[in-house]
């Protein structure tokens, strides 16, 4: 049976959102030019896996609000946090890493309306501007997507055609990537998929999770997710068959197996604040530039990237702890009784 912390969270769901979340630093990390077979394995699954968990918490916690509700609920929940971050990461890049990489402050010029078009359109607009953040493209199209699903499945009149929806998305993506290619305004050509994965994961929250599985179909799926993705490579913007969604499901469904039940407090910490360590690894990374001279001669090795997570967790988990720190204060002030005066 799955634990549940004291807020009713699933702690191994947040263990494998901690896995995913340091999938997604080791990859933004190590590059397709090294350790190119393990690239392409974390491409083929580590955002897939993001929207599956997603879909998952949707059967387990449903549609209890009305959709506006809903839309404010997420938009809180997701754009507040993504202007946000597109902010601090635009001031970190143009004063931080631009002094640490450049010696000087704004060394990149931009404009108002790339700055807006990064804003509200993200996609290949965040290239356009320095914010050193690309991966924040994920939040806008994953509040869309959200919205969306939540259409599909709060009407069980509707929930029950559900598999036929994730079999429409499934076949649509290719075409749907190749009419719409790159990185266009909100990411748009990834929403089939991730339409698609939401619904994979809500289908095995209901049909599939209580079913006691051996342990060995974990590890077969282990090995169909890596031989798939080597030899179909493609990540969730670049699908080029729908043998993707195979790799993709076999390669998540091993690391919830391993997850299940797990009670790592330092990963379920991880995946409790997987926005904020994804929002802002990639800005911690940046600072790396300090330490040049001692990356450049550890190379390109296991050791290297090995340093590099554990700096970019330490300083991420640092910067959760301060917010937490921060919140319980405001929380304690706000249950202080006020004193009477005489």
């Amino acid at each position: 049976m799955e634990k549940a912390n004291e807020e009713g969270r699933e702690i191994g769901i947040d263990v494998l959102k901690g896995i995913g979340v340091i999938l997604v630093m080791l990859g933004h990390l190590i590059g397709e030019n090294n350790f190119g077979d393990l690239f392409i394995y974390i491409y083929s699954f580590h955002m897939p896996l993001f929207f599956f968990i997603s879909g998952y918490l949707k059967y387990r916690n449903g549609s209890n609000v009305s959709v506006l509700a809903n839309i404010k609920k997420q938009a809180k929940r997701i754009l507040v946090p993504y202007f946000i971050l597109l902010t601090i990461s635009i001031l970190f890049t143009e004063t931080v890493t631009s002094y640490i990489q450049n010696n000087q402050l704004f060394a990149k010029p931009t404009n108002i309306e790339d700055i807006l078009k990064a804003y509200f359109l993200s996609g290949g607009y965040l290239d356009q501007i320095p914010c050193g953040n690309f991966p924040l493209w994920y939040l806008p199209l994953y509040f869309v997507t959200a919205i969306i699903f939540d259409l599909l499945v709060r009407n069980k009149k509707v929930e029950k055609f559900l598999p036929i929806f994730v079999v429409l998305f499934i076949a649509i993506t290719v075409p749907f990537q190749n009419l719409i290619p790159g990185r266009p305004a909100l990411h748009i050509n990834v929403l089939p998929a991730g339409l698609a994965f939401m619904g994979l994961g809500y289908l095995f929250n209901k049909y599939i999770k209580k079913q006691n599985l051996p342990d060995l179909v974990a590890y077969v799926c282990l090995v169909i997710g890596i031989l798939i993705s080597q030899v179909n490579g493609g990540n969730i913007s670049e699908i080029n068959s729908a043998i993707y969604y195979v790799g993709a499901i076999c390669s998540i469904y091993f690391f919830y197996s391993i997850t299940k039940g797990n009670n790592n407090k330092i990963l379920a910490y991880i995946g409790k604040n997987s926005l904020i360590i994804y929002g802002i690894h990639s800005l911690i990374f940046s600072t790396l530039w300090i330490f040049l001279p001692i990356v450049q001669k550890i190379g390109n090795g296991i050791m290297l990237k090995t340093i590099q997570i554990t700096y970019g967790l330490i300083i991420s988990i640092t910067i959760c702890k301060i917010f937490d720190f921060i919140k319980e204060k405001k929380s304690n002030k706000r249950f202080l009784p006020s004193r009477s005066t005489e």
